[in-house]
């Protein structure tokens, strides 16, 4: 088992994992996300950089979903009948 992946290697890290997936839920129920009309579809990134981002940006369209306050998020687990 590999101990130095991911959540394993400490707390703090899987305290943001879980903060960043709620927050990107969150975001996902009320807007559907796309790219801008003015972005490109082929991104250039910069060579240079020790971290990995694109040269222009990506600018993205956040479209509010209809009926978003009524919807509610249900568990994946099938349900158990007696």
């Amino acid at each position: 088992m590999p101990f130095g992946e991911g959540p394993r290697i400490c707390i703090g890290l899987r305290f943001a994992k879980m903060q960043m997936i709620s927050g990107l839920v969150t975001i996902f129920k009320k807007y559907r996300v796309e790219l801008a009309t003015d972005m490109e579809r082929q991104i250039e990134f910069e060579p240079k950089s020790i971290i990995t981002y694109p040269v222009s940006g990506i600018r993205l369209r956040f479209i509010e979903r209809k009926g978003w306050e009524d919807r509610v998020l249900q568990s994946s687990k099938p349900k158990v009948s007696s």
